[in-house]
């Protein structure tokens, strides 16, 4: 998760802008550059803290820059070799790009040096879940919970994740209403993915009437999310025995997806 600490004397558009330099040489597919360019820069300034390593990976790997980020953690540790934060950041990494055996290595140490720590348990949790290790999921994400709940409700949204991965369908939906209530005004992004989630739980457990209030109110936020929602939609009339307004919403489906075959 993204950290508000930033390294001393550094602003965020100045670790924006060293982000942004690694891109070049990290499309090169050389990590000897992209070394290079993280301690040309360091060169430039005073020792960076361990946030500025963890803040700068975080930047990189928000973009899908996954190398570039490994390589600014790696540098880290060179500086800062018991940082729980920078094995949780490299366990991240390898969680995001599902290579979950050296994820749970680097999340497994980062626990053992933090072993209270809510963000290091939740992320243990997303590597069981993504693992399908659901029960094991729980435990550490309520954990977390215990501790200190996130604020946003990002632990909810995600317990609620594995609560209907293990068809405890009631409190999975409790779990997302949850996390809409925390959800700040500000992410819409972020309340369109939970209200998605509620959704498809509620479908699970056959309140087809309440799913099809959150996916219409997901509509509302455009996207390309949308043919699927509408085409939800049609599914739960078709589930109510109203055809007429699953028509409607298959129609609406394709206007915005023609090539779809599941909704033809």
């Amino acid at each position: 998760m993204p950290l508000a600490v930033l390294a001393q004397g550094m602003s965020v558009d100045e670790i924006q802008r060293f982000a942004a330099s690694l891109r070049a040489p990290a499309r090169s597919k050389n990590s000897a550059a992209v070394l290079s360019s993280i301690k040309t820069y360091r060169q430039k300034a005073a020792k960076p803290t361990e946030y500025f390593f963890v803040e700068v990976q975080d930047k990189l790997a928000f973009e899908g820059d996954f190398r570039s980020a490994l390589a600014v953690v790696d540098d880290g540790l060179t500086v800062y070799p018991t940082s729980y934060r920078l094995y949780e950041a490299r366990g991240n990494i390898f969680l995001s790009t599902f290579e979950l055996d050296e994820a749970r290595k680097n999340l497994e140490k980062a626990l053992s040096m933090a072993p209270n720590n809510p963000s290091v348990l939740y992320h243990m949790g997303l590597l069981e879940l993504a693992a399908e290790r659901f029960a094991s999921a729980l435990k550490y994400v309520d954990r977390a919970i215990a501790i200190k709940d996130e604020p946003s409700g990002l632990f909810q949204r995600d317990r609620g994740r594995i609560l209907r991965a293990l068809k405890r369908y009631g409190e999975a939906e409790q779990a997302f209403r949850k996390a809409i209530a925390m959800c700040p005004a500000n992410q819409s992004w972020e309340l369109t993915i939970i209200r998605d989630n509620l959704a498809r739980t509620l479908v699970s457990h056959g309140q087809f009437e309440e799913a099809i209030k959150e996916y219409l109110l997901n509509t509302k936020s455009g996207g390309k999310g949308n043919a699927d929602r509408y085409y939800q939609v049609g599914q739960c009339y078709l589930s109510l025995h109203k055809p007429s307004e699953a028509l409607k919403n298959y129609l609406a489906a394709l206007k915005l997806a023609p090539d779809r075959r599941d909704v033809h």
